[in-house]
């Protein structure tokens, strides 16, 4: 239903709660493609869930060698460990742009323009097109480790 919601504010050319709800999404789907994340991110507050997620791909020795341990093409593990983290950054960057800065005076206006750019790449990039995708890969990476019955 987030996805929907993501796509809702896409076709409405509203960006900012279009990242909002991108954020929201990667909330709920990281932790069910990769149950070792769970410990390190705190339910109970709702804040920078994306932001702990992104710190435990990068720093946390248990997260990383759980995913060495996956079960999944040598380079979908590089990707988690490199190039995942990066675009849970930019995804944070941007929300807090559009969520916190956007209406301070003084604003410039390149980085307005910058941050539209970013968030429509982010669309793209989340979604899969022009590239492979951050969700279909999650999606795959998911369907390789879930235990067959």
């Amino acid at each position: 239903m987030i996805l929907v919601d993501v796509e809702i504010e896409w076709m409405h050319n509203r960006l900012a709660p279009m990242i909002k709800e991108s954020r929201r999404l990667l909330e709920v789907v990281f932790p069910s493609v990769f149950s070792f994340l769970a410990p390190t991110i705190n339910y109970h507050d709702g804040h920078l869930i994306l932001t702990r997620i992104k710190d435990a791909l990068l720093g946390n020795k248990v997260v990383r060698a759980s995913i060495e341990g996956l079960k999944i093409d040598p380079f979908d593990k590089k990707w988690i460990k490199d190039e995942l983290p990066n675009f849970l950054h930019i995804v944070i960057d941007i929300r807090n742009y559009f969520d916190k800065e956007q209406h301070l005076p003084g604003k410039q206006r390149d980085k307005n323009l910058e941050m539209i750019r970013n968030a429509v790449s982010i669309h793209g990039e989340m979604l899969g097109i022009g590239c492979i995708g951050v969700l279909p890969r999650l999606m795959k990476i998911k369907k390789a480790t879930t235990s067959k019955k």
